[in-house]
């Protein structure tokens, strides 16, 4: 997903009013957010009132100069709290000699990718060691199918 993708994903949620149940913290949509955080009154249903309060907070939340509109500036700060705490959460992970910063074996390691990898080797159709053109082309849209089925 696209850096742009996610500030407009943001943007649409806070315009619905909450009506997908994605929560948008950290500046774009996570897991599911719980029923019972969607429940406001705690009867074990979820109204539409409901869903309209969880938008209204989240757009309350992302309009930081109370203006009760979400502005451009306002979109991009949350987008780059979001993309910050990601990259920190990543570091922290990844960053196994804790020197700041990540080498090619660190980012080798993270993705158990010794020379190729699972993405190559499932590419690698006649398992010859390499990609042709039509196995790469093949791969490319096999990604860009399953990319375009999360975003739906």
């Amino acid at each position: 997903m696209t850096y742009a993708f996610k500030i407009a994903a943001l943007a649409t949620a806070i315009a619905l009013g909450g009506v997908s149940l994605a929560d948008a913290r950290d500046g774009g949509p996570r897991e599911p957010v719980s029923f019972e955080t969607l429940d406001l009154n705690a009867d074990g249903q979820i109204t539409q009132d409901e869903m309209r309060a969880r938008g209204a907070a989240r757009l309350a939340q992302a309009d930081t100069d109370g203006d009760g509109e979400i502005s451009r500036d306002e979109l991009l700060a949350r987008a780059r709290a979001g993309a910050e705490s990601r990259v920190d959460r990543m570091m922290e992970r990844l960053d196994a000699d804790e020197n700041g910063a990540l080498s090619q074996a660190e980012l080798e390691k993270a993705r158990g990718n010794r020379g190729g990898g699972r993405l190559f080797n499932r590419a690698d159709a006649d398992g010859d060691g390499a990609l042709s053109k039509a196995e790469y082309d093949t791969a490319v849209a096999e990604m860009q199918k399953r990319r375009d089925k999360r975003q739906n």
